[in-house]
């Protein structure tokens, strides 16, 4: 089989640009399992840091369960719809937390976002007025 000068060339742009494309994609999912492997730290829409003291089904569909002693940190709270539910940040990513749950987050104030003050609903973990 013969190949012309322009042949070859697009030929070997096909192979590089597959190569750049499988790096690319394989850099993506190490970046992914490290980032699931470092710690949540608060952060602007996250900013109150608790840890979960017993495993807990977040309201999100096929969200994995959330450990025991896995820390998270605390977004918005859903006061308004029902089941009421808190916005949270963990190891498996970004998932909602219902009421029923709220119990087993343990608040750790010192690993907040500095300078967010919380009200103190977020010290009792009843984060919506009755």
């Amino acid at each position: 089989m013969k190949l012309t000068r322009g042949g070859s060339w697009s030929l070997i742009l096909v192979v590089l640009l597959a190569c750049a494309g499988g790096y690319a994609v394989r850099l993506r999912a190490e970046n992914h399992a490290l980032l699931t492997r470092l710690p949540v730290q608060a952060e602007v829409d996250f900013s109150a840091m608790v840890i979960v003291t017993r495993p807990v089904a977040p309201a999100t569909s096929g969200a994995p369960r959330i450990k025991a002693w896995e820390r998270c940190a605390l977004g918005a709270a859903r006061c308004l719809q029902r089941p009421r539910s808190v916005e949270a940040r963990c190891q498996a990513g970004v998932v909602e937390i219902n009421e029923a749950d709220w119990s087993a987050l343990q608040r750790i104030p010192a690993e907040d976002l500095a300078g967010v003050e919380h009200p103190s609903s977020y010290q009792s973990m009843k984060l919506c007025d009755q």
